[in-house]
């Protein structure tokens, strides 16, 4: 007696093969792009940029002073807000602001090396009487008014040798009336 089916897939099966093969690309594709040279540098630089204008908004918002610090030691930069509360020598204390939403801190990876960190044209890593002393923190401010401070990162990337054997030369360039970040590829000072 001869069979009445015909051999093939039938419709379920096809669907169901591409449904699995959709989610793997889901899963792998996005980590793939995490090997490609310069991803964690896009990452920081996109993260900080976010971070910046975050603390800009809410400074124009709840015309409080706020600052970006970078902790170089941990490797992290978070945004405070100023509170109304002060320490002993009469410095504003500044807390966290709250991340409801957008995260308010972020940690970059060790092949991502700050060289120079100007704010307002002096370098605070290499600032005069701070010779063989290792910088641990570094802040600039935004304004109630939304302007900030003139601020200019060195990043050098360890991870990427497409520039050189020892890596990539990365700049920040922060737009003090706009607080926004310009890159460049190469050093820049003030």
């Amino acid at each position: 007696m001869a069979s009445t089916t015909k051999p093939g897939f039938t419709f379920i099966e096809i669907i169901v093969v591409l449904a699995i093969m959709g989610l793997l690309m889901a899963v792998v594709v996005p980590n793939i792009q995490r090997f490609r040279p310069g991803y964690e540098r896009n990452l920081f630089v996109t993260t900080v940029s976010a971070l910046v204008q975050r603390a800009w908004q809410n400074a124009l918002a709840t015309h409080e002073l706020h600052r970006v610090w970078f902790n170089i030691e941990q490797r992290t930069v978070v945004i405070q807000q100023a509170t109304d509360k002060h320490n002993r020598a009469g410095e504003a204390i500044y807390q966290e602001i709250s991340s409801e939403y957008i995260p308010a801190s972020y940690t970059w990876p060790e092949s991502l090396q700050i060289k120079d960190f100007f704010i307002d044209g002096t370098d605070f890593m290499h600032a005069p009487g701070t010779a063989g002393v290792k910088i641990h923190e570094v802040w600039f401010y935004i304004y109630p008014d939304g302007s900030c401070q003139e601020v200019i990162i060195n990043i050098f990337d360890t991870a990427d040798t497409t520039e050189s054997e020892a890596g990539t030369r990365l700049s920040l360039v922060l737009n003090p009336f706009s607080a926004r970040f310009t890159q460049y590829g190469t050093f820049q000072h003030p």
